[in-house]
């Protein structure tokens, strides 16, 4: 009996110390990719409205850094300004994102992200606020 007591609080105090880890440090927040193209929010708006087609071959799936003119802030969503088309360039947030929250509408913001398309709206995500 006094062996199995042994073996029980043996086999605690492994399983304590693998509960606590390893003692390694935690990987670090993500950082914003290396951008494939820089682009001006109106630019890439008139690139869609002149040739959608063309748009969606080239800029799809590619990590472009716009800097645009922040129309809105809801949640994880940053919406810039496209100028003179309907609606906006959506930019879903990466959860690693530096603070967003403080833009407000007017404020000019570079952002790095990936380009899924346009619907109505140019759709950006994985998206990453630059402050410097």
């Amino acid at each position: 009996m006094k062996k199995l007591s042994c073996v029980i609080l043996a086999l605690a105090l492994v399983l304590s110390l693998a509960a606590c880890g390893s003692g390694s440090p935690s990987a670090s927040p993500a950082s914003p990719p290396a951008a494939d193209k820089t682009s001006g929010a109106y630019a890439l708006s008139d690139l869609y409205e002149s040739n959608k087609d063309e748009a969606e071959k080239s800029i799809t799936g590619k990590v472009i850094e716009i800097t645009g003119t922040v129309e809105k802030v809801s949640g994880s969503v940053v919406y810039l300004d496209r100028e003179s088309t309907m609606g906006y360039i959506v930019c879903n947030m990466h959860k690693d994102s530096a603070d967003y929250s403080g833009l407000q509408k007017g404020d000019t913001a570079v952002i790095v992200g990936t380009v899924t398309g346009e619907t109505g709206h140019i759709n950006v995500k994985d998206c990453f606020y630059i402050t410097d």
